[in-house]
């Protein structure tokens, strides 16, 4: 395991998995861990002020019930449930890891790298360079890091708080430009690398599900092993559709006509729309998604019906013929077929990873043409940023970054995207403002025109 050795189990928060030593627990113990592990998470996911966190701190120890869930996922191998978990255990750790001091955080980052030098005296000696020749090549080749900065300004904190990092284990920083590597080192101020610890620890929760797949997969108990998986992710199953989001009939009107105002389409709404719109094609999952979140701006059953006959699987049909085959599914959406259940739109935490979610799953060299294609004012700073919150495994934030460049306005202050309709609906309200701006009315606070149940 990375950093053996290197970080005490005293030194390392009560709450960090890794460099503990748990013990031994039958399965029906670590179903009842797991569980409770299923419904702090959940929670967690609901609850995100700083305030619900400090109600919750005691839950976050049930490390038994995070070993559970990597037992469940290495068991079944079920990728809904693995990429949940990643991902909500990634966010929590982020939450939790944020809280801790600086003693704390380093020990934590010691042990998930390996190997940390903390302080430009270490640095200087580990590396065999002065630290007068250290610090100017890295104020030459961090100008984002020293920009509108005096140099003795920037040589009091340097001094403190420049960190070193094996290559191999912070290389992502040399590609975001934040750092520089110097002899096998990556070297950048230490706040650089607090950034990169939640992709590190999601990497270190990957590949424990991996090894320990590999491992059950030959013993006599496997068949058990795969049981109580199944049972703890059903278990799961059944929580999440308890706590899905109810999203209010009243979030669109029909009289705004939302489904027609492409320029107010989120990202991943966007992409697939084009998509369609271009090829006649996608993936069903993504037509799922796309459907759903049509209908979520008010986009009536007619027009999803007609947009759908578009598809190129429809080749050939009559109107007539379509409305009985893809007109099914169309309506179902919109329950009116079947167990007539009226379907939400997914929020973000879903789309991620269920979903398509464009900070996730496509190259950024492409994602930068799309964005601009979305945004043709961009600039490459603002590029920047949405890379680095990439980087960082931070897509709700990459997000927010590109809804931030559109509308430009600094009294919105929002960090994280938790909704596709939140996109929507504040990009809509902030082009209301602007035009009634220019007619010399007098404009909404954009803030409060967020529906309640996005606000974040």
């Amino acid at each position: 395991m990375s950093g053996e050795g290197l970080a005490t189990e005293i030194d390392l928060p009560s709450w960090f998995l890794f460099g503990k030593r748990l013990g031994e627990y039958s399965l029906d113990a670590l179903l009842l861990y797991g569980k409770e592990r299923i419904d702090m998470l959940l929670e967690f996911s609901q609850r995100r002020t700083l305030e619900a966190l400090n109600s919750m701190s005691g839950k976050f120890n049930n490390l038994v019930g995070l070993v559970a869930l990597i037992l469940a996922a290495s068991a079944t191998n079920d990728m809904y449930f693995i990429s949940w978990l990643l991902e909500i255990e990634g966010d929590l750790f982020t939450a939790l890891f944020n809280k801790l001091d600086l003693g704390k955080k380093v020990a934590v980052l010691r042990y998930i790298l390996g190997e940390l030098l903390v302080g430009i005296e270490v640095v200087s000696q580990k590396l065999g360079m002065s630290t007068e020749s250290l610090l100017p090549e890295i104020q030459s080749i961090l100008p984002k890091l020293t920009e509108k900065r005096q140099a003795m300004d920037f040589l009091i904190p340097m001094s403190r708080f420049l960190a070193a990092a094996r290559f191999s284990r912070a290389y992502r920083l040399i590609k975001s430009s934040r750092a520089i590597a110097v002899r096998g080192w990556v070297i950048a101020p230490l706040e650089e690398f607090f950034r990169l610890s939640k992709s590190h620890y999601q990497d270190m929760l990957s590949e424990k599900i991996q090894m320990l797949s590999e491992k059950i997969k030959k013993d006599p108990e496997f068949q058990s092993y795969k049981a109580f998986g199944e049972e703890l992710i059903s278990y799961w199953r059944k929580k999440m559709i308890v706590q899905k989001p109810v999203v209010r009939r009243d979030l669109v009107t029909t009289e705004d006509r939302l489904w027609e105002r492409i320029d107010t389409f989120p990202p991943c709404l966007r992409i697939l729309y084009d998509r369609f719109i271009s090829t006649g094609y996608l993936p069903h999952i993504e037509r799922l998604q796309l459907g759903l979140l049509l209908k979520a701006l008010g986009m009536p059953l007619e027009e999803q019906l007609k947009l759908w006959y578009r598809a190129v699987d429809n080749v050939g049909l009559t109107w007539e013929q379509f409305l009985k085959k893809g007109g099914y599914y169309i309506r179902h959406l919109y329950g009116l077929e079947g167990s007539r259940k009226d379907y939400r739109p997914p929020k973000c935490e879903t789309i991620i990873t269920r979903y398509f979610c464009p900070f996730v799953k496509t190259n950024f060299t492409e994602l930068k043409e799309l964005i601009r294609g979305m945004n043709p004012a961009i600039s490459s700073s603002e590029l920047d940023k949405i890379h680095e919150e990439i980087i960082s495994r931070e897509p709700r934030k990459a997000c927010a970054r590109l809804l931030a460049s559109i509308i430009k306005n600094p009294n919105l202050k929002i960090s994280t995207i938790n909704h596709p309709i939140q996109f929507s609906r504040i990009v809509y309200k902030h082009s209301r403002v602007r035009t009634n701006e220019s007619k010399g009315k007098s404009s909404e606070n954009l803030q409060e025109n967020v529906p309640q149940r996005y606000k974040p």
